[in-house]
């Protein structure tokens, strides 16, 4: 599990060498330990093509009750089809309104009674689909936290409960109902859970199947969760591991992992809206058993302190029940996965890396066995030392649409990743698909704006090479040879799809790479070997845009054309405005990036 990020600020497509395989394009995969998919082994060029993609699709659980006189605030998630959307109510109470680009439902309930909606998205191309459901308008079954309350008392809104814990954990004979809201009013709420004995678990949070599954702050306030951790708490606890020699790596500088303050989740389903979250150490939501969903929307997460190894991150989700060969390329390994994450509108930042010397790890959040999830108009910021999101591994179906990444992005391929659409974002730094010896498959990345380092090529280092080198010269990346074998590779065969991107070059570099370089390992062989699996047109690259072949050889943009890249692309001055925008007299505008 352990990954020490590299400092390539570059997106890197890792290709697994088991090529041969895939000629035929028919290998079956596993997606979990029940169901086979038939369509494991199929490549696209598009997401349309793809049956998980083709038409746009509600994957949120919507909110069915309402309380009367609180405005009632909700926001769907769809995937698939052709973003951008248009949303129509074509059901619904009176007085409730919903914003046409995200989908945004408000209302302020009325009176007591059971209300009928159904809510229509429209892609671009006109494909539809509907979501119906009533919306229960009572007092029953909303609960109530304020930091003026009583944990003694019935926790309603005239008299609510005092802390989170006590909302978290039921006292014995009270049963939420299924369905059960919990309102956190305005102010901070620090977590005290006394450790277990033998266990360094100081300060979690657990919510599990007893707990409410939705945690709401109330409209026009900001509640606060404080996990209560520091750096100074953070440094004491690697102290003491280090002292008691039980750190990681050669220097044994210790590792606080253990020492809990986080939210633990084990239950089926959890929602949270507009809470901010801060103070945790190592994870800040961390799940084990698969087989959940989550819906984050409108958090605010931040300062997590962290040090060396097993993925330290605001959300991390262990793999589980996983098995399979990890050799075997576009074979996906069984598991129990985790399915329909909505991560909306959330802000993640200030996740601080507490280590001397070399490494980073981990990040905003870090995925493994993650399917079929909205990860969209999301930001990320300040994430020293580690990616601002990484699907890491075993991710399918996942998408990641309008998010603003002021940092590095993968898709780490350390197992694993099929059929991944990577849309919309503004990225201020790396994004890359690949780093690890996995394979990868149906990734689309497309319509993003870049200002910083792009970089295809990279892993599979550990793989042998099963290029035929005995049908030309492809010693190195600019070999006529080499152009010949990636430009001829026919398109039905590639697995990594990246067009209508904007690539920026800003003068400044960005961590030790040159901006705005392209960069591509190896060239040798390999070179023509993995870049032949890269389906790359339609792009517009910055004029100072350089590819670099390892390492610090740094060459014009023209070595990508004579491979049969950006045959339908653009190379000229890229000019973004303060969003990270092409500015509204481009001629790029509408056709390229975000």
């Amino acid at each position: 599990m352990r990954e020490p990020i590299r400092r390539i600020t570059a997106m890197l497509l890792t290709f697994s060498v088991w090529y041969l395989a895939i000629a035929d394009g028919v290998l079956e995969g596993a997606e979990n330990s029940s169901q086979k998919s038939t369509q494991a082994g199929m490549i696209y060029m598009t997401p349309e093509e793809c049956p998980r993609f083709a038409n746009p699709e509600f994957i949120s659980q919507p909110l069915e009750k309402a309380y009367p006189g609180i405005t009632y605030n909700a926001r769907p998630a769809v995937r698939g089809g052709t973003y951008p959307y248009r949303f129509t109510l074509e059901e619904f109470p009176d007085g409730m309104m919903i914003e046409p680009v995200k989908g945004t439902i408000t209302w302020v309930a009325p009176a007591d009674g059971t209300r009928a909606v159904v809510i229509k998205v429209t892609d671009q191309t006109g494909r539809t689909a509907t979501q119906s459901f009533s919306v229960n308008v009572s007092k029953t079954g909303f609960y109530f936290v304020s930091p003026d309350g009583d944990d003694a008392g019935p926790g309603t809104i005239e008299r609510p409960w005092r802390t989170v814990m006590c909302a978290a954990s039921p006292p014995e004979g009270f049963s939420y109902q299924t369905d059960a809201i919990i309102y956190l009013r305005n102010g901070t709420y620090s977590v005290k859970v006394p450790p277990q004995p033998g266990r360094k678990n100081a300060n979690v949070l657990r919510i599990d199947n007893r707990s409410p599954k939705y945690w709401i702050a109330y409209p026009k306030e900001t509640p606060v969760i404080d996990l209560g951790w520091s750096e100074s708490q953070h440094r004491a606890a690697q102290a003491e591991q280090q002292a008691a020699g039980k750190g990681y790596g050669q220097d044994k500088e210790g590792s606080a992992m253990a020492y809990g303050h986080r939210i633990a989740f084990t239950g089926d389903y959890l929602y949270m809206d507009g809470l901010e979250v801060k103070n945790a150490c190592y994870y800040m939501l961390v799940m084990w058993d698969g087989g959940k969903t989550i819906h984050l929307r409108r958090m605010d997460l931040h300062h997590l302190w962290t040090d060396w190894a097993e993925n330290p991150s605001f959300i991390f989700t262990f793999a589980s029940d996983r098995k399979g060969d990890f050799s075997a390329w576009g074979i996906r390994p069984r598991c129990n996965a985790y399915r329909n994450f909505v991560i909306q509108e959330n802000r993640f930042h200030d996740r601080f890396y507490i280590r001397e010397g070399r490494g980073g790890h981990g990040g905003g959040f870090v995925f493994y066995t993650v399917h079929d999830s909205l990860i969209e108009d999301n930001e990320f910021r300040d994430i020293y030392r580690g990616e601002c999101f990484n699907d890491k591994d075993n991710g399918l179906g996942n998408t990641y649409r309008g998010n603003v990444v002021h940092g590095d992005c993968s898709l780490l391929g350390q197992w694993n990743n099929d059929e991944t659409e990577i849309c919309y974002n503004y990225v201020e730094g790396c994004l890359r698909v690949g780093l690890q010896p996995g394979w990868v498959r149906n990734i689309w990345v497309h319509h993003n704006t870049i200002k910083g380092n792009v970089s295809l090529m990279g892993g599979a280092t550990r793989r042998p090479n099963l290029f035929d080198e005995s049908k030309g010269d492809y010693s190195n990346a600019k070999t006529a040879d080499t152009a010949r074998a990636i430009r001829e590779f026919p398109a039905e065969k590639r697995l990594v799809h990246f067009y209508r991107n904007v690539i920026d070059a800003p003068e400044e570099k960005l961590g030790d790479r040159m901006a705005g370089v392209i960069v591509a390992i190896p060239n040798n062989s390999g070179f023509a070997d993995r870049w032949r699996y890269v389906r790359w047109d339609n792009n517009l690259v910055d004029s100072e845009a350089k590819i670099e072949l390892l390492w610090n050889r740094f060459t014009d943009f023209s070595i990508f054309k004579r491979c049969g890249f950006d045959k339908n692309g653009v190379q000229a001055p890229v000019v973004l405005d303060k969003e990270g925008n092409l500015p509204n007299n481009s001629p790029y505008k509408g056709i390229y990036g975000r």
